[in-house]
This record gives C-alpha cells, sequence and structure tokens, in this order.
C-alpha cells in the first residue's frame, strides 16, 4: 500500500508542477489588452493612443511579432512609450528591442522616454545609438515636448524633465488637449503632484502591476512605492487630470508576474 501511495503522491507532485509552469508561462506570455475611454470637450473626433511601457528587453515570438500583430490591430493614431525599453541588469535584446520601435513606427508615430534602466544600463551609448539611427517616426521626447494635430484635434505631448522648467511653463501655456508621458507612477499626487499641473492626461509605468497580484490585497510590490503600492496600475483621477498607469510588458529582478499578466493599453479620447 505505501508504495502505491508513493506512486500516487508523485503523480500529484508530477501534475502540480505541470500546473504551475504552465500557470505562470501564461502570466507572463499572454498579453492582456486594456482599453479606457476618456471624454474630453477638447477632442471633436475620437482619438486612440497605445500605451506601452517596462518592456525589459522581452520578447513575445521572434522579433516581438506575436506583440506588434497585437498592437497593430487596435488601429491606434499614435503610440506612446513609458520607459525602461531595455533592462539594466541583464542588458540583452538591446538592438532587438529597438527595432520593436522602429517596426511600431512604420505604423504609427512613437512618442518615447526614457525610464530608469535606459539610464542605469553600462551601455546606454549603445542603445542610444540604435535609437538616433531608426528610419521611422520615433520621437524621443528628452524633456521636450510636440505640438501635432490628429483628426482635427490639437495634442501637446511632453516627456518629462522636471530639471527643464522652462520648457514645463511653455508646454502648460499651450491651447488643447495636453498628454505628460513620466515613467513613474508615484509622482502623480504624492511626491511631484502631476495631477496639479492642470494636464489633461498622465501616461506612466514603472510598477508593474505591483508585479504579484492578490484577491483583495491587490499589487503587493512596487519599485518605488514599495510594499502595499497605491499606484500601480489601471486609471487615477485628481484634480481634474487623469493617470493611466500601464502594468508594463516585461520583468526585472523579480522573474515572474502572478495575476498580472503583460498589457496592451489602448486608450480612446472622445
Amino acid at each position: 500500500m505505501k508504495k502505491i501511495n508513493r506512486a500516487k503522491n508523485k503523480k500529484l507532485w508530477v501534475v502540480i508542477i505541470i500546473f504551475i509552469c504552465f500557470y505562470l508561462y501564461v502570466s507572463n506570455n499572454w498579453i492582456q489588452n486594456t482599453r479606457y475611454n476618456i471624454s474630453s470637450d477638447k477632442i471633436d473626433k475620437s482619438i486612440r493612443i497605445v500605451h506601452l511601457s517596462d518592456l525589459h528587453g522581452k520578447q513575445f515570438g521572434k522579433g516581438n511579432r506575436r506583440l506588434i500583430k497585437n498592437i497593430m490591430k487596435e488601429e491606434p493614431e499614435i503610440i506612446v512609450f513609458t520607459g525602461d525599453l531595455i533592462d539594466a541588469y541583464r542588458n540583452t535584446n538591446i538592438k532587438e528591442s529597438v527595432q520593436f520601435l522602429e517596426q511600431l513606427s512604420h505604423f504609427a508615430p512613437v512618442y518615447y522616454i526614457r525610464g530608469n534602466h535606459e539610464y542605469n544600463t553600462s551601455r546606454y551609448q549603445e542603445l542610444m545609438n540604435y535609437l538616433n539611427e531608426v528610419q521611422g517616426d520615433l520621437y524621443i521626447l528628452d524633456g521636450g515636448y510636440q505640438n501635432i494635430k490628429l483628426k482635427g484635434n490639437n495634442f501637446s505631448i511632453l516627456g518629462l524633465d522636471r530639471s527643464k522648467k522652462g520648457v514645463m511653463d511653455n508646454f502648460l501655456s499651450e491651447k488643447g488637449y495636453k498628454i505628460i508621458l513620466n515613467h513613474y507612477s508615484e509622482n502623480f499626487s504624492e511626491n511631484d503632484n502631476l495631477s496639479r499641473l492642470n494636464v489633461d492626461l498622465v501616461l506612466t509605468g514603472h510598477a508593474h502591476g505591483g508585479q504579484w497580484r492578490l484577491p483583495i490585497v491587490g499589487g503587493v510590490y512596487s519599485p518605488g512605492q514599495g510594499f502595499n503600492p497605491k499606484y500601480y496600475q489601471g486609471i487615477n483621477e485628481d484634480n481634474g487630470s487623469i493617470q493611466v498607469i500601464s502594468r508594463g510588458l516585461g520583468n526585472s529582478i523579480f522573474p515572474f508576474r502572478i495575476c498580472n499578466r503583460p498589457e496592451v493599453i489602448t486608450i480612446i479620447i472622445e
């Protein structure tokens, strides 16, 4: 009987291990599409924005084909990427990650800001060389902003760098729909009070969706916020400004996501 029970226990453990491996694979590779509808009296015709963040050099299929196909289905007017394209600890897939942005830039204009991993990588100059060689509509918003027109709507898009105060002042005086790209979600209404700037939309990442999400508890841990983070996913509103936080696409120090699939966000402003 003992031998039979041991055999059954081994089979049970094999089944459990297979299930865990399958679950972790799905949690880290099955892309989730999230859509938010935002109303504004500054917009006459609806605009679709795809918001990406925190790829950390991850590949979804060869050449990120699966991810690119997913994004194209959303038919965005513009694409924004809010930092951590690569991972400073592993420094892998740097060229491939830039090529991912380049492919997207042939489909729709891409507005990109750097995150902490871009600044901390030992291969920073190599990364910037690749980015500057991109042939397509890729715009690196290094503390600057651009005025664009989409379907007759006026937009101003700023890549946040608080050290360039003159740029910020000019940006805030612009008319039309104002968007700030900022890597750090915790800056919305605590440290830097982005919600007090009277902008329409703030797009951020960095929090990795709390890395692990638990029922009732929510996000467990976020860089910059620690345990039980406040700004780790979803949409927040404060003082007339809206922040949308991307859960991101890849991983860094923590190798796995739990109840926290990679996310592609589509924002429909109408």
